[in-house]
């Protein structure tokens, strides 16, 4: 048995011999298919897929959690950030991404460096409203970090 888990798809699929089931990023059970030839359909354009073995339907939940919030954090972060985007858009990213950029989430995001491959530009802090400074402060201090690694 083994699982396959992406976060920008939401969905975790525990494959064994005998048929594929997916369960939801909030634990549950979501439906059964009988043909494994399905994996590539549903994971289709994900770039995130962690292939794992022989672990209990909690610890691949976990993984699944951890990766969603690892791309909501950094979908969010792309547009806070890069001067290109909408300001608006920007600021409203800013404002939702408290909710998946937690410290360990942060550090991964670091270490990954993963905001490199998009080529932004960031936007000075200073044209972003007040309400959402401590948060894009954090963000180019993340982006500052990633250099520094």
């Amino acid at each position: 048995m083994y699982w396959v888990i992406s976060g920008q798809a939401e969905l975790a699929a525990e494959v064994t011999a005998e048929n594929v089931k997916l369960w939801k990023i909030d634990g549950s059970y979501s439906y059964s298919i009988n043909n494994r030839s399905c994996i590539p359909r549903i994971f289709q354009g994900c770039t995130d897929l962690q292939i794992l073995t022989d672990i209990p339907v909690d610890n691949a939940i976990s993984y699944l959690d951890t990766s969603f919030r690892y791309s909501m954090a950094m979908q969010l972060s792309i547009v806070a950030l890069d001067v290109n985007e909408d300001i608006d858009n920007s600021i409203d990213a800013a404002k939702c991404i408290d909710q998946y950029l937690d410290d360990f989430i942060y550090q991964q995001l670091v270490d990954s460096k993963d905001l490199y491959k998009y080529n932004i530009t960031l936007r000075p802090i200073d044209d972003y409203t007040d309400d959402v400074h401590v948060t894009i402060t954090k963000l180019h201090k993340m982006f500052a970090e990633m250099a520094t690694t």
